[in-house]
């Protein structure tokens, strides 16, 4: 009997059982209507990915095994259901199993679990799954279904981090098609990556590779879905959307409906801009929001939070606040106000200048460096303050740059809910602004064109304390999302002097970063949970000189 196979990439909510349970359930009537026979969702679609320590909260997985029963009964003898979630270990080890159940005749007929358990960047299952032996195929309708879990298949991309082959020995064990159910991060590249990886797999063992990943942001992660299917020759055949719930249908006999055309691959400017769309709104959307506020300065970092603000929730649903001080010129004004108005996003003008003319007062002795970030943090009150009483979500504007060498303010310009733009480069924020406007003016020119400035002082300018962007981002590139040392930075071209000092700046501002909000993931190496650095400690690079005092630091002289 021909198999009729459905990938359905779903964006659950993280312990939201029944609505995770009522998203498969439509799904599963969908399929069933198309006359599908197999429908296969993401890894832990149940639970949704990653659960972290919520999955030792007593009684979650018995109300997860009690809607996996109630699914199971939309199975029959010719419609069957693979899903993620997790299971009980009852022997030796952690007390879970990253588990693909399969659902048919009405029952859990067939149960096995993740072997490869990553415990690197953001991932850290080994605190929580117990792995598996070996992964194992699930014989259904006369086909030897090999069932892997996302790490599962990464065997080849990390050769020094594994013993252990799964989709070697399910080929080894007669498995004739291979599925993998995922929950992989989105990064810059990834996707890409990923084909090309399974596209490799089905060349050494000639066996066609299903891949269905999840979609939707959780946290700080964003999940980019595009499940796709490789045939036995090798060839790409079919790709879901990107960055959207979607799905995709064929034939298991041809590894693909014939009648669908292949979706082209995005830019990377715009993959960034529509994971940053997804990952906002999400954020909003599980936690509850429906309203954000922001700080919108004339500048360009704010210019581009408003933007995806707006587009994540519409622009009646986003207040920005221009809080001008005596230092804050009339350009960035009428930029301000010009952005608001391009956008269609609410707009107000509350000054800070009497409050700081009163805090210098009852403080006259305060240093340059604290009058600064005393500007800084009125406004955060502020902000803070619309944000209370509109029960809006606060957004941080600050970028990657920024918050690499600490340019920023502690309970200032740090604060917010999340760190929209926390792992984007000053020079990717105006590649993305000016990709923005590729078809229209959205972002301001005037605001693009504009020298970078945090108008704290007089006439000041980010160059006053930062190397010229274009530099320092190649430093931060090279130092901290691919962990070149020194000697290896100044050999790409960098001037030692200048290279270790922005070195230094990012090592001591640690203990800046521990206090952001979450930043949405978008590069392979973000600040966040998946960076785990001390912030007390005393190694140094042999060519590095001794660090400056944390004071005197370039950048945290001017916003600490």
């Amino acid at each position: 009997m021909p198999v009729k196979l459905v990938i359905s990439q779903i964006n659950p909510i993280v312990g939201d059982l029944e609505h995770n349970f009522k998203l498969m359930l439509k799904e599963v009537e969908s399929a069933k209507k198309a006359k599908a026979n197999l429908i296969v969702f993401p890894e832990m679609s149940m639970l949704g990915y990653p659960p972290k320590d919520l999955i030792l909260k007593q009684g979650l997985i018995e109300t997860q095994d009690h809607y996996i029963k109630e699914l199971a009964l939309y199975s029959d003898e010719e419609f069957a259901i693979i899903l993620g979630g997790i299971s009980a270990n009852r022997d030796f080890g952690n007390k879970f199993f990253n588990s693909l159940f399969c659902l048919a005749k009405g029952e859990i007929d067939f149960v096995t679990h993740k072997v490869l358990l990553p415990s690197y960047d953001v991932f850290d299952e080994l605190r929580y799954f117990a792995a598996a032996p070996r992964a194992k195929y699930w014989e259904w309708q006369d086909h030897k279904i090999g069932l892997t879990i996302c790490e599962d298949i990464w065997m080849e991309a990390y050769p020094n981090l594994y013993n252990r082959n799964p989709v070697e020995n399910l080929i080894a064990a007669g498995a004739e098609i291979i599925i993998n159910a995922s929950a992989s991060p989105y990064a810059l590249g990834k996707p890409e990556f990923r084909e090309e990886l399974i596209i490799n797999l089905v060349k050494k063992y000639q066996v066609p590779i299903i891949y269905a990943n999840q979609v939707g942001a959780n946290d700080q992660l964003i999940f980019d879905g595009g499940s796709f299917t490789v045939d036995s020759s090798a060839s790409l055949m079919a790709r879901a959307k990107s960055f959207e719930p979607d799905s995709l249908s064929f034939e298991l006999k041809d590894l693909i409906n014939k009648n669908e055309a292949l979706e082209l691959r995005h830019s990377n400017l715009e993959e960034l801009r529509l994971a940053i769309i997804l990952g906002l709104k999400d954020y909003c959307r599980k936690c509850g929001f429906e309203k954000i506020v922001l700080g919108l300065s004339g500048g360009i970092d704010s210019a581009l939070v408003a933007y995806f603000a707006a587009e994540a929730l519409g622009p009646t649903n986003v207040y920005a606040f221009m809080m001008p001080s005596k230092f804050t010129s009339d350009e960035s004004l009428k930029d301000a106000e010009a952005q608001a108005q391009s956008l269609g996003i609410n707009y107000q003008i509350i000054s800070i200048k009497e409050l700081h003319e009163q805090m210098r007062k009852l403080m006259p002795d305060l240093n340059q460096l604290a009058d600064e970030n005393l500007q800084s943090r009125l406004r955060a009150n502020i902000l803070m303050a619309r944000s209370n009483t509109q029960d809006a979500l606060l957004l941080a504007t600050g970028n990657k740059s920024e918050i690499a060498v600490g340019y920023s303010t502690l309970y200032g310009d740090s604060c917010g809910g999340i760190a929209v733009i926390g792992d984007l480069l000053k020079t990717t924020v105006f590649e993305l602004a000016r990709h923005i406007n590729s078809e229209k003016e959205i972002i301001k020119q005037c605001i693009i064109n504009k020298e970078p400035s945090a108008e704290l002082r007089e006439d000041q300018k980010d160059s006053d304390s930062l190397p010229e962007y274009a530099v320092l981002d190649q430093i931060i590139k090279l130092y901290v999302e691919e962990l070149k040392p020194l000697d290896e930075i100044v050999a790409a071209g960098i001037d030692k002097g200048l290279a270790a000092r922005v070195l230094n700046m990012v090592d001591r501002a640690e203990y800046k970063r521990q206090q952001l909000p979450p930043v949405l993931k978008l590069a392979p190496t973000a600040f966040g949970f998946g960076r785990r650095m001390p912030i007390a400690q005393g190694f140094r690079h042999a060519c590095h000189p001794e660090p400056e005092r944390r004071q005197d630091l370039p950048g945290s002289t001017t916003r600490s």
